[in-house]
């Protein structure tokens, strides 16, 4: 693809969860993979503290997520007292699943109230800490304490109400640039989609593509969806204390089937996607950045790749990362490593003099080319200098306005064969005129018109003729 960019970024190295098949309840894989990954790990049992009494987190969601949440762990013999609120700017896109039916249906389910389950906040008695943590199927993240304490939390598949924490630590693995010719030096800006101004902030409206690979490594697509939002939840935390929010526009899963060829070298994916992006993605589904996890291999071992500084770009925002690890901290590591690429910054080499202050010593920053003994967990100077240069530049146009939180489906169009909120089918525009001689959203309970029969099928639902 001619005009894919003039610069290409990836991430190559050694990877440590290379057998990306994770069944449910492999508990020592994930054992495995957890060993290799950290320095220790250990099992602990959150509690979550709830009108005076002390419930297992089970308990405390069955009713949906609150708003506030307070949990008890105990980690190295400290009792930590977590005070956790959801992160509801991460889900102001609504970051909804879209996935596919057996006939190539494209269907979108809009996620309910109670599964907002990412949460940010502190832990008591240590300022300055944080926790990153969602609880969509027991608690995954990270909390932060100081410089030299900080835990990731995973559950432990084997035991329910059991969670491993540990001390994440990860081999080192590069990332090298490429180069390709032929990329337009501008491009002309796709329609402004009437959001509200805020100045004071960067919204980045992402969406996030699961090919068929990585879907079958999960068993359920509920579960591929609550891995992803904990993913851009963690990408999200990455990015706050530059002024940049990530909202997760939607989950794309390719569950029958992949959209592109993802074999090959990583560059050959790249280019397939940001084109499916251009042609299919992006007249559907307006946003600004895409990113792909796959659950394949690249031929050149590599972890990752994306363009350089082509936020807000319709043909070339965008990357894919290697969903290569158990642990969401490693995975958001890499793909907030690309996204940082397509905000315009550059790796963090020796010669730049680059500074993560807040990080320990055997930390790589996100941004550096080597990322050391554990993952980068913070942006250094270097990458805040290349972020203002590139906004200076008028390279993030797109992400001053705070996403609609109606922006995906809009009013439901029967007919486009995408079964939208408030249709329960949409069988193409053929069957819709012959039924009904006019497009409008299909919902069956609230048909004002006879359907002759044949239209709709009842087998346990709504289905289109055959």
């Amino acid at each position: 693809m001619g005009a894919m960019g003039p610069r290409l970024l990836l991430a190559a190295g050694l990877l440590l969860a290379a057998g990306t098949g994770r069944a449910a309840g492999d508990s020592s894989q994930q054992q495995q993979q957890h060993s290799e990954e950290s320095g220790h790990s250990w099992s602990v049992t959150p509690r979550v503290l709830w009108d005076n009494r002390t419930l297992s987190l089970a308990e405390a969601t069955q009713g949906g997520f609150p708003a506030r949440l307070t949990a008890l762990l105990e980690l190295e013999g400290v009792q930590l007292l977590l005070e956790l609120e959801q992160n509801w700017e991460l889900v102001q896109g609504t970051g909804a699943l879209l996935y596919y039916l057996p006939d190539g249906t494209r269907v979108i389910q809009e996620p309910r109230e109670q599964e907002h389950c990412c949460y940010q906040g502190t832990v008591q008695g240590f300022p300055g800490s944080w926790a990153n943590l969602c609880a969509c199927a027991g608690l995954s993240g990270r909390l932060w304490l100081s410089d030299t304490r900080s835990y990731t939390l995973e559950p432990d598949s084997s035991s329910p109400g059991q969670h491993l924490a540990s001390w994440l630590r990860l081999e080192p693995q590069s990332c090298r640039q490429g180069s390709q010719p032929g990329a337009e030096a501008t491009e002309p800006p796709w329609p402004q989609r009437g959001k509200r101004a805020a100045a004071e902030q960067r919204f980045v409206e992402l969406v996030m593509v699961v090919d068929h690979a990585a879907f079958q490594n999960y068993p359920s697509l509920q579960r591929v969806h609550t891995r992803t939002l904990e993913i851009a939840n963690q990408v999200d935390v990455f990015f706050r204390p530059l002024g940049v929010r990530v909202a997760l526009l939607a989950v794309e899963v390719w569950s029958e089937g992949d959209k592109i060829a993802v074999g090959g070298s990583a560059r050959a994916v790249l280019e397939r996607f940001l084109r499916w992006r251009r042609e299919e993605l992006l007249p559907q589904l307006p946003h600004d950045n895409a990113q792909l996890l796959t659950g394949a291999h690249f031929d050149d071992v590599s972890v990752g790749m994306s363009t350089q500084a082509s936020m807000c770009s319709p043909t070339r925002s965008g990357g894919i990362s290697m969903d290569h690890s158990v642990s969401v901290l490693v995975v958001a590591s890499t793909v907030a490593h690309q996204l940082g690429h397509n905000l315009g910054m550059r790796h963090d080499s020796a010669g730049r003099l680059c500074d993560c202050g807040d990080l320990r010593h055997d930390r790589g920053c996100i941004m550096a080319p080597p990322t050391g003994l554990t993952p980068g967990l913070s942006f250094s100077n270097c990458s805040r200098q290349d972020l203002e240069r590139s906004l200076q530049q008028g390279q993030g146009w797109c992400l001053s306005n705070v996403p609609e939180p109606q922006v995906l489906t809009g009013s439901p169009t029967c007919g486009n064969r995408f079964v939208e909120l408030g249709e329960e089918c949409d069988c193409g525009l053929s069957v819709v005129r012959g039924a009904l001689g006019r497009p409008e959203a299909l919902k069956p309970p609230h048909f004002s018109v006879a359907l002759p029969w044949g239209v709709w099928g009842w087998q346990g639902g709504f289905q289109c003729p055959v």
